[in-house]
Formats: C-alpha cells, structure tokens, sequence
C-alpha cells in the first residue's frame, strides 16, 4: 500500500478513516533519547478528545507518538485488518480495539493510570515494548464479548515507580466479574521483566505465589475459562465449556 512520510516534527491531528496504508515519521526525527532509547518527535495529539477516534483498517504506523487524554475507551475503532505499530510511543489511556500488534513500542505514565485497556481487542501482540508506569500497565478488561481474546508479551520491560496494580491485571466479564457470559484470555508471557508492581487484586486461581507481574481476580473456579503461559510453564488452564 501507499506510504505517507511525515519530514517534520511538530503535532499533528490523527486522519480518520484511513485504510492499507503506512504512516511514518522520518527516521532522522527520533532523536530524543533516554534510558528506554530513542522516542518520535512526530506527534499525532488526542489529548483533548475521547471516544474512538479513527476508523483504521490494514494500518501501520512508525516512527508516531500518540498523546491520549486518558478518558475511557479511548483508542481506535477498526473492524478489519491489523493495525501495527513500530517504534511508536503511547502516553495516557489507550483503549484497544481490533486486532493489534506493537513492535518496539513505548508506553508512558506518570499517574496512578494504566497506559492501556485491552477491551475491544481479540488480539494483541506486544514485541520488545517498554512500559514506564506509575503503578498500573495492562488493564485485561472487557464487557461481555462474544469471542477469545489473545495477549502475547515478548521480551518487554515493565517498570513501575509505585506498588499498585499487577503489570497485567486480569479481570473477568468486566470490572470485578460482572456480566453474564464468560470471557475467554489466552496470555503468553515470554522473556519479559517485571520491576515496582504489586499484587493488590486477589484469586490467584492456581498461580505461582508473589507473582506481582501478573495476577487475575474476579474469577470462580471452573466457569471462568482463562490460560495463562510464562516462559513456557503454563500457569493456569481453565478450559471453555
């Protein structure tokens, strides 16, 4: 598909709808560098919106910072296609919607907030991402869908300032375990790094104890189905009706 390059830094608004095509800050405007590498100077700003902001579909970006306002639900809505993000930063509330991959990525918090709620999105693939956070990151949530859902962690760095949520916080039919179908979650957590989390979320269904970096509640027994693999041990296996 056609590729629009973006030779300046600055901010920009974010398109709607656009489809099959790639969205690339230039390479020679990553120059800001810190302890988690190098980050965009092309800034696609959000900070004053909510709600699904775009329509995108067969979409890739690189090289893009996204600033969320950190309203719920927040994020793209697309029905077709992955979205893929590489070497893109994300700061705020980012709500998932579709199927999604972030390769190289950077998630970014300074409050008591998570980076991304995983919601509309059956699946997600984070590849070498970093997520700088103060206290929560993964917020593994939806209402009532009606499909699985599929979370892969690959050699990512989670890093919280603040004890608080798990870096993966699985909640089961929503926030706490309402609802009236039983989510399905498939999470592999392969060769990643955990720092600062805590465990405030209980039912721990079978899993490893002091697991801060990852945690599940909301969950009862059996009815609830839910896989979870680290490292190649799987944790939890709880098989769909």
């Amino acid at each position: 598909g056609q590729t629009i390059e973006i030779i300046q830094a600055g901010y920009y608004a974010i398109p709607s709808p656009i489809n099959n095509i790639t969205v690339k800050g230039a390479d020679n405007l990553v120059t800001v560098a810190d302890d988690w590498g190098t980050h965009p100077t092309v800034v696609f700003d959000a900070s004053n919106s909510s709600g699904q902001l775009s329509s995108l579909n067969g979409v890739v970006f690189t090289n893009i910072k996204f600033k969320f306002s950190g309203s719920n639900y927040t994020g793209f809505q697309h029905q077709a296609g992955i979205v893929t993000f590489n070497n893109c930063d994300f700061e705020g509330l980012f709500n998932g919607y579709g199927n999604m991959v972030f390769n190289d990525c950077y998630f970014k918090s300074t409050t008591n907030e998570y980076v991304m709620w995983t919601y509309g999105a059956p699946s997600l693939a984070f590849n070498g991402c970093g997520f700088d956070v103060a206290g929560k990151a993964l917020n593994v949530y939806q209402e009532n869908s009606n499909y699985d859902h599929i979370i892969t962690v690959t050699n990512c760095k989670f890093v919280s300032s603040t004890a608080n949520k798990p870096a993966l916080a699985i909640k089961n039919n929503g926030n706490g375990g309402s609802g009236t179908s039983p989510i399905y979650y498939d999470i592999t957590i392969t060769n990643s790094t955990f720092e600062g989390f805590g465990q405030s979320d209980g039912d721990l269904i079978g899993f490893p104890t002091d697991t801060p970096y990852v945690n599940a509640y909301g969950y009862n027994g059996a009815t609830q189905p839910l896989k979870v693999t680290v490292d190649g041990e799987v944790w939890v296996d709880i098989s769909k009706n």
